[in-house]
């Protein structure tokens, strides 16, 4: 019996060995011996020769395939690349390749049932070709299990790297996929063609954007033939404040089996998501358990839509409805769309008024432009008219708060109870002003008596609205986290699986608190760290971080901190007198370069913002200060300002800066407003005042 098992399993890795040899010959044979010109070219154009590299071809072919009687569905994916590489950065970049092994697997004749499998060769400039032994990749864990890793030795400037990746799958039926394609990559493209082969009964359906070419249609039998073919498509530029699938030449397709219904408008597919909400069998006896312990607070039921908000927000209903472990809180994991469905099974129940929305991504587009749901996320509005909104929690997310790139968009709502709706199906979302999302600073500076080197700094910050976020994963721990939980109304529960889980939080809590002084150390480091960036100098003795705020609840919804340092090289001398770089302390502006300067994208940013600074110097005794005028300037237009006054008050020296952003969004023909009021500000970012001797 033994002997039998023994032999079968030999028999069948040499099936496996030789059907692998056959199956990489074939392939090689297909694309690289038989690749048509674009794939033997050597030369980049001229126009790119100062390129760190230029994509000579690349190519991307989808083959689907039915089996008999329709029982499987088979796709065979290539991706194929021949890339020239024109200096050393790019031969450091490719100098390592991760990849995914190649596998094959069998079927019990030996016959190929699914395989991936990467072949490389290096080209060089007389023409001689290298293929890599893949067999001298190491595992990495940067992906799945399967990713590798190799060395490209002796790569140089000038080397082609030809590299292709196929893949076979099968399964039961047709999949449905929809995939967005930009056409500028990190280097330019010579030659780029997308194909897709695919049964009569499958449907396609493309969108091209922005300059981008459409597919063509052929038939072949009984398949139809799409191709799209782009040429000569330069890099994709290094510019500011971008969405990519707003500005650049992109494809989306969609690929659907002839059995799906498929909807030219994506509304129209969130629509009948939306009707999910009307079969909600959600299990919320654990929110009806805390509603309960707090319900005889006279709370109205907008008060109590919010309190669930920050139960379902709080470390132990993580884990009850989410799976999220409690320990680390601050990590930010996604909440499922449970969470929606949690909602508005409660206020179905209990009659409260709201809305369930489906909102597309501003840096996809709206509905009407795209193939598929997934830059889209949902909604809750609790009220009519002058509701509220509610969107995915994260750790400090805020009743009312709206995540900023749904800011503006039109959604698809539906209303509970449905009479509330009958008129209305759409609902375009607010954006926020520049005053809701506002950062302030204050820097009181004085001078070490003796020595005029050194500044002692007491700094101020408050951080609103869409502002806040950089500022309290900057300064706040898990510690801190959970013990803002520590309060009796998320620890009182009936059910004993709940009290199990508080019993957990209150370990892990403990377990924080030994944790303390290695978390405030690492917290110290990384505010220090950010201090040096933003001031571009170099600090010592950091001390005394103080959090007024953590800005995650409704009573008190900004940032709030105050901190102490010391600038060691603050000043420099000048003879006798010293020169203070005071516009250090408006912290890191935007100094755009001569390239950014020109501009045929529009600007599309996060939100519309202000940023406002308040500089407090004491003048050392036996000093004046010189060049207080340089400090005033006013520049501001529709599309935002940078306004400065300086006013020496005695022997303080008090400095006032607002910079800000009306809008989100900037045409590119506006560009020059932008740009004159960000090089007011790095203007200033570059003034100094002396301290000039008596």
């Amino acid at each position: 019996m033994k002997r039998g098992i023994l032999l079968f399993v030999f028999t069948s890795i040499l099936q496996l060995s030789f059907a692998q040899k056959d199956l990489e010959r074939k392939l090689k044979q297909m694309h690289w011996d038989n690749a048509g010109p674009e794939f033997r070219q050597m030369k980049a154009p001229d126009r790119w020769k100062n390129e760190s590299a230029v994509i000579l071809a690349t190519r991307i072919d989808y083959l689907g395939s039915f089996g008999r009687v329709r029982k499987s569905f088979t796709e065979n994916i290539v991706i194929h690349y021949r890339v020239l590489l024109q200096d050393k950065a790019s031969v450091r970049e490719y100098s390592e390749l991760t990849f995914n092994k190649n596998k094959i697997t069998t079927n019990l004749i030996g016959k190929t049932n699914a395989y991936s499998f990467v072949a490389i060769k290096i080209v060089k400039p007389d023409g001689k070709e290298k293929e890599m032994d893949l067999t001298s990749a190491v595992k990495t864990d940067i992906g799945s299990e399967k990713d590798s890793k190799m060395a490209v030795p002796d790569l140089d400037q000038g080397d082609i790297i030809d590299f292709f990746i196929a893949i076979q799958s099968k399964d039961s039926e047709a999949p449905n996929i929809t995939e967005s394609d930009l056409l500028e990559e990190k280097y330019p493209v010579v030659y780029k063609q997308i194909r897709f082969v695919v049964p009569r009964q499958i449907r396609f359906n493309s969108k091209s954007f922005r300059g981008a070419p459409e597919f063509i249609k052929n038939q072949q039998g009984k398949d139809n033939i799409y191709t799209l073919i782009d040429t000569m498509r330069g890099r994709a530029p290094e510019i500011l404040w971008d969405f990519p699938h707003r500005s650049s030449a992109e494809v989306r397709y969609k690929i659907t089996n002839g059995k799906a219904v498929v909807h030219e408008d994506e509304a129209l597919v969130a629509r009948d998501a939306l009707q999910n909400f009307d079969y909600n069998n959600q299990d919320i006896r654990y929110i009806e358990d805390f509603v309960h312990q707090i319900s005889g607070k006279g709370k109205s039921q907008s008060a109590i839509v919010k309190e669930i908000y920050y139960l379902l927000r709080s470390p132990i209903f993580q884990k009850a409805y989410f799976n999220i472990e409690q320990g680390s809180p601050m990590d930010n994991h996604y909440v499922s769309e449970r969470f929606f469905f949690l909602l508005n099974k409660y206020m179905k129940r209990y009659n409260i008024d709201h809305e369930i929305m489906i909102v597309p991504s501003r840096n996809y587009g709206p509905f009407c432009d795209l193939v598929n749901m997934s830059s889209c996320d949902l909604l809750l509005k609790v009220g009519k008219d002058s509701g509220f909104y509610l969107s995915r929690p994260t750790p400090f997310s805020i009743p009312g708060e709206i995540p900023y790139l749904f800011e503006g968009m039109e959604a698809v709502l539906a209303g509970y109870p449905k009479s509330i709706t009958s008129s209305r199906i759409n609902e375009q979302i607010p954006v926020s002003h520049k005053e809701s999302n506002l950062t302030y600073s204050r820097y009181n500076l004085c001078f070490d008596s003796s020595d005029l080197f050194k500044v002692k700094v007491k700094r101020d910050v408050t951080a609103k609205g869409n502002n806040k976020a950089y500022h309290q994963y900057l300064i706040f721990t898990n510690h801190d986290y959970l013990r803002e939980y520590d309060k009796p109304q998320y620890q009182s529960f009936s059910y004993s699986e709940l009290k199990a889980l508080v019993n957990e939080y209150s370990y892990l809590r403990e377990k924080s608190e030994q944790q303390t002084d290695q978390e405030n150390y690492e917290r110290d480091r990384r505010v220090e760290v950010d201090i040096e960036l933003e001031l571009d100098t170099k600090i010592s003795e950091y001390k005394n971080l103080t959090i007024k705020s953590a800005g995650m609840w409704e009573d008190m919804p900004d940032t709030e901190y105050s901190d102490e340092f010391i600038i060691d090289n603050a000043t420099k001398k000048a003879g006798k007198n010293y020169i203070l770089e005071v516009g250090k302390f408006i912290e890191k502006q935007t100094e755009l370069s001569e390239e950014q300067l020109q501009r045929d994208r529009d600007i599309h940013m996060g939100f519309a913002r202000t940023f406002n600074s308040e500089i407090m110097i004491l003048i050392p005794e036996g000093y004046i200060v010189e060049g207080i005028d340089n400090l005033n300037i006013n520049v501001s237009n529709a599309y935002g300002g940078f306004i400065s006054a300086a006013l020496l008050e005695q022997n303080k020296l008090v400095i006032k800066t607002s910079k800000y952003y009306t809008q989100n969004h900037c045409s590119a023909a506006d560009w020059p407003y932008m740009v004159s009021f960000l090089n007011a500000a790095v203007k200033f970012s570059k003034s100094r005042i002396l301290l000039k001797k008596l």
